[in-house]
């Protein structure tokens, strides 16, 4: 299957962006979500962050993220310091983050059963 039918990068900025915009959310969030249920390695490291973040009570926003995210080797490629700013710039509201959180979710099921399914098909059947 090919990778833009494996996730939805609008859709996983959406969840990035509006936790930005809101920490409240992140209850809402970390309840039913992991890390791994991003596709893009870059998305998987910059919600750790957050959450390391807000596991310490802090604050995170767009400038205190971007701090984090230049110290990040993995994130040099994608310039994380801006990219941070630039997914708070692309979100306007958490209103349906509960939407995005979900189809995030779908998507990363869709990819566990399509790794569990090529997996299966690698094992020999017996021979009778």
């Amino acid at each position: 299957m090919s990778d833009n039918l494996s996730y939805s990068l609008q859709t996983e900025q959406a969840v990035l962006g509006g936790l930005l915009l809101n920490n409240a959310v992140w209850a809402e969030v970390s309840e039913q979500f992991h890390f791994k249920d991003f596709y893009k390695l870059e998305y998987q490291i910059l919600f750790q962050l957050f959450s390391k973040k807000i596991d310490q009570n802090k604050s995170v926003n767009a400038l205190t993220l971007s701090e984090e995210a230049k110290n990040i080797s993995a994130l040099k490629e994608i310039n994380g310091e801006m990219y941070v700013f630039e997914l708070f710039n692309k979100t306007y509201s958490v209103a349906n983050i509960a939407t995005y959180i979900t189809l995030v979710k779908e998507y990363s099921q869709k990819r566990k059963l399509e790794q569990l399914i090529t997996l299966l098909d690698k094992v020999p059947y017996p021979v009778l």
